[in-house]
């Protein structure tokens, strides 16, 4: 049953950076380029650590240990519902081009008063 100790350790190798990371994520706001970066970032540590407990409910269920097959499982569904949040934050530059755009069309759109030269 060693090996069940390096899982855990693998697991706490990816939990730490990711619990950080996600508070930094409830603390930045909201269609802003910090927040697209660590969405990028969480979502496929997201992906790993679901397989991760998806994995090790297979495992405790085979094993006769229904009561954390269903913790693990329980945990891989928090983790799916994780990942499906950090959709939202995806479209940061499609957000910012669409911000200049309406920008330059509003300046591109003004009237420009040209004053003519004085007659001598």
């Amino acid at each position: 049953m060693q090996w069940t100790w390096v899982l855990n350790d693998l697991y706490f190798a990816v939990f730490v950076p990711y619990f950080m990371l996600n508070v930094l994520w409830h603390l930045s706001v909201r269609r802003t380029r910090r927040r697209y970066v660590l969405s990028s970032i969480l979502k496929p540590t997201c992906l790993v650590l679901f397989g991760f407990f998806v994995a090790s409910a297979i495992t405790d269920a085979t094993h006769g240990r229904p009561v954390f097959a269903l913790v693990d499982a329980a945990c891989a569904y928090i983790y799916a519902r994780d990942w499906r949040g950090y959709q939202d934050d995806d479209d940061w530059w499609s957000d910012a081009t669409k911000a200049l755009k309406r920008r330059l069309r509003s300046l591109a759109g003004r009237s420009r008063t040209v004053t003519a030269p004085t007659a001598p």
